[in-house]
């Protein structure tokens, strides 16, 4: 609906239930009303193949214990991890809700 349209019966539907002329009996009415519609937001979220890069070189540490008469060798490596996620959103609109709007200047004639 186009809300520029101005919504004034046509004059010759006054002309027939009105016995008055219509400059003179013509009465205009207004209701306000709120207009609701529910969207209902759905995630979605994908994990494509995720891939590891080395960079750098390692680092290796040594420990000795001697009272145990062990090594522990501990071997660092930085790598890259790459996650290729992919987000969506979709969008479902629900019913739409007319209500009257609580106002005092609701009806004008």
């Amino acid at each position: 609906m186009d809300h520029n349209v101005s919504c004034v019966p046509d004059p010759a539907f006054l002309d027939q239930s009105c016995e008055c002329p219509q400059d003179e009996c013509m009465k205009i009415g207004y209701q306000y009303v709120d207009v609701s519609v529910p969207i209902q937001l759905s995630p979605h979220t994908t994990l494509d193949k995720v891939e590891i890069e080395c960079c750098g070189e390692p680092t290796v540490s040594c420990q000795e214990n001697c009272c145990k008469n062990t090594v522990e060798v501990v071997v660092t490596q930085r790598v890259r991890v790459k996650f290729p996620i992919h987000y969506t959103v979709t969008a479902c609109m629900g019913e739409s809700v007319l209500e009257c709007a609580d106002c005092e200047e609701t009806m004008e004639l």
